[in-house]
């Protein structure tokens, strides 16, 4: 084992316990990309149609996802655009979270842009549930994308490091065609997968 990378020690095994993220359950973060194009269509064209919008999309894929959790699952939800927005901390009753979605709305316009990195690198640092295996699922359709004026202090490196140290395995789900090209790496060096929602 190494915390750094660099100098690693052997660590004699214990034991093996079969089927143990089952007995144990698995914590689940799921982040939500709240930013003005989400209210698009899948192929990112503008809609009047709720039903068919990205963020539709997004909450139904939620909805299905938090009603095949195992008894043992926790989860959480955090919506980000041009701010974070914590909406529901981790919890054993993924019912209590199915309400919340249905409160996420279509950001202002000035708060329409999307600050990945740092939703990430808080989701992160945050997530907390020691002794347990850790997931974040990331639903978004764009890049990196903040307001000129804010000036992002944080990058995909800083989630990266993050996630290894905190053994976080991170998974993306791109609702569009122009997902950041850094996510692949957050999910590939975490141990995570990316996939292509491009319909619904």
């Amino acid at each position: 084992e190494s915390p750094d990378g660099s100098a690693f020690e052997r660590v004699r095994v214990r034991s093996v316990t079969r089927n143990v993220n089952k007995d144990e359950g698995i914590s689940f973060f799921l982040l939500l990309d709240n930013s003005g194009s989400m209210w698009d269509d899948l192929d990112g064209k503008p809609t009047t149609d709720p039903g068919a919008t990205r963020m539709s999309h997004a909450k139904k894929a939620i909805r299905d996802f938090l009603a095949s959790l195992a008894p043992q699952a926790r989860v959480a939800l955090a919506t980000f655009n041009t701010g974070y927005d914590p909406v529901q901390e981790m919890t054993s009753d993924a019912g209590a979270v199915a309400p919340r979605i249905d409160g996420v709305e279509r950001p202002a316009r000035e708060m329409g842009y999307t600050e990945l990195y740092g939703a990430v690198e808080s989701t992160l640092v945050g997530f907390g549930e020691t002794g347990r295996r850790k997931a974040l699922v990331i639903l978004s359709d764009g890049e990196h994308l903040p307001p000129a004026s804010a000036g992002s202090k944080t990058n995909i490196e800083d989630g990266i490091e993050s996630a290894v140290r905190e053994g976080i395995t991170c998974y993306a789900v791109n609702f569009g065609d122009s997902a950041d090209n850094t996510l692949p790496r957050l999910a590939r060096e975490s141990g995570g997968l990316v996939f292509d929602a491009d319909n619904s």
